[in-house]
């Protein structure tokens, strides 16, 4: 094949479970034309493990070993790595997960045939800390049949399931853009990849999936994603470090060549600004109005929001959420 491919994967402290990553790796049934590894300061002997795998398996030729300088945090770790990865197409990979082993050809046969695929994101199986099948994400699908699904940008904001980093594979278009954007607490490389292939109109799903995702205690993203918030003064920082991070994609978005984004979803990232913002304002100053002014917004909670969401976000503009919360314990008390 002539198309060119780079594995990126970033490292801290992952001495227990790197061996069955690296394996899962090289022994892909497509092999990368570059594996590059960022390791962030680890303390511990996953530098030793990488370098001594790399000498026993002759693969000095395409795996390379960067260490950092000083600590960067996974976020950042990946963001300034992917400017090193020079192939076509780049796969992100995280040090616990293990990789099916026809991970590389299934998704670049499915990103050749469908030149218009810039985002492909696989679906997971997870397992525990032992390796042992677990249901995290109460997936119940058995049948793969391998078919690809287009996503659009409320898609990839408002759903994040199923699209992470470690089962993604982006083309070179995408890289291109990071040039444009900063990175920052809220968008990781894996939802500021999606958002940016959905308004490229080149964002999609297979339903196969490409590798064994590790849940464990020191998992970098599993821990930090599932979390109920119930005080108004942490819910309302929260939705100001996503308006944050909102304005910085938004910022990045406009120095990209007008030509290549696609005009619906655009609009539709605005739209979701809009809302997010709207919400936030809402939170910090009482107008009964705006219980009419979220029917503007009804189109995001009927297909991309479950209808909890929609009492939720009035219980928050009639300032009535954290009574409701204060009652609901009490009852359980």
């Amino acid at each position: 094949m002539n198309e060119t491919i780079s594995v990126l994967m970033c490292v801290y402290n992952g001495e227990r479970y790197l061996i069955e990553q690296l394996e899962s790796i090289r022994n892909q049934t497509y092999q990368p034309n570059e594996v590059i590894i960022y390791d962030d300061c680890s303390s511990d002997s996953s530098v030793k493990i990488i370098r001594t795998y790399i000498i026993k398996y002759n693969l000095e030729l395409t795996w390379k070993l960067i260490i950092n300088q000083s600590r960067k945090g996974w976020k950042k770790n990946f963001f300034d790595a992917i400017i090193e990865c020079n192939s076509d197409y780049i796969f992100f990979c995280d040090q616990d997960d293990i990789w099916n082993l026809d991970k590389l050809s299934i998704m670049i046969d499915t990103m050749k045939k469908n030149k218009d695929i810039l985002v492909l994101n696989g679906l997971v199986e997870t397992i525990d800390a032992n390796g042992n099948p677990v249901n995290y994400f109460n997936h119940t699908k058995t049948f793969y049949d391998k078919k690809t699904i287009k996503l659009n940008l409320y898609d990839t904001v408002y759903n994040w399931r199923g699209k992470i980093a470690c089962a993604m594979a982006i083309h070179k278009t995408i890289k291109e853009q990071l040039k444009y954007f900063e990175c920052n607490e809220w968008f990781a490389h894996d939802i500021w990849s999606n958002n940016i292939g959905a308004l490229l109109n080149g964002c999609y799903k297979i339903n196969y999936p490409v590798i064994k995702y590790r849940i464990h205690e020191n998992n970098a993203t599993a821990k930090t994603t599932i979390k109920m918030i119930t005080r108004k003064k942490e819910r309302i920082q929260r939705l100001e470090e996503k308006s944050n991070g909102f304005n910085n994609l938004y910022n990045g978005v406009k120095k990209i060549n007008s030509d290549i984004i696609d005009k619906y979803e655009y609009k539709c990232f605005l739209h979701s600004i809009a809302y997010n913002n709207f919400i936030l304002n809402s939170m910090k100053n009482f107008n009964l109005l705006n219980i009419f002014y979220l029917v503007k917004y009804i189109k995001i909670y009927l297909f991309y929001l479950k209808y909890k969401y929609f009492l939720l976000d009035i219980l928050e503009i009639l300032n009535l959420r954290d009574i409701v919360i204060k009652i609901k314990y009490s009852l359980y008390k």
